[in-house]
């Protein structure tokens, strides 16, 4: 019975040094699953809780990492991605980390073209926005700081002093003009022009009769 109970703690000490190795060689679900095997037999090992606890430590902390650095990836953050693959390597074993290596190098690779497209962007976006705005303030002094020179040729476009109706008719536009704008750069050719059709227009009946 002695020997039995020697060669079953020899075997559960060689286990408790394959977990160590397992650990220290990052193949956590190895570690586990070991650790359970010991645990069937002895449910109050605390050296199997403590590397069981240890293992689900460490691999929650790889897929949590792993996760992080895949949704940054996803988002196009490329350099967060690089940081989260960097430093989820410690708790890779050597498959894993040619994978997540191929990643970094995907992601290093593509850092530089993703700044360069935002730079693009933000020079496309910046120039439209220029755009935008020259419009808006070329509108804003056509429709409003240049709102009597407009009114102003419109009335003037209309001149006839062959018609005495139209004469009329303009004299009506530029009295009105001359009331709108009283302190207008066209107040005084508004005025002339006021002046000036009822003699042209009384000359032309005169030259009727």
């Amino acid at each position: 019975k002695s020997a039995h109970t020697t060669d079953t703690s020899r075997r559960v000490e060689d286990m408790y040094v394959n977990i160590e190795f397992l650990i220290n060689e990052r193949r956590y679900p190895e570690a586990i699953t070991e650790s359970k095997r010991i645990l069937e037999s002895d449910r109050e090992s605390i050296r199997a809780k403590r590397y069981y606890n240890k293992a689900v430590s460490l691999i929650n902390t790889r897929t949590k990492m792993l996760e992080d650095a895949d949704n940054s990836f996803e988002q196009g953050d490329y350099r967060l991605a690089e940081i989260y693959y960097t430093n989820a390597l410690q708790f890779l074993d050597d498959p894993e980390r040619e994978v997540i290596n191929a990643s970094i190098q995907v992601v290093r690779q593509k850092g530089p073209l993703e700044r360069k497209r935002k730079r693009i962007t933000n020079f496309v976006t910046s120039a439209i926005v220029i755009i935008i705005l020259g419009v808006m303030v070329y509108l804003g002094y056509y429709y409003i700081v240049m709102k009597e020179d407009r009114d102003y040729a419109a009335i003037e476009k209309e001149d006839n002093f062959d018609d005495v109706r139209i004469m009329e008719m303009q004299l009506s536009e530029y009295q009105r003009f001359i009331l709108k704008y009283r302190n207008g750069d066209y107040y005084d050719k508004a005025a002339d022009k006021v002046s000036l059709i009822p003699g042209i227009r009384a000359d032309s009946l005169s030259d009727s009769d």
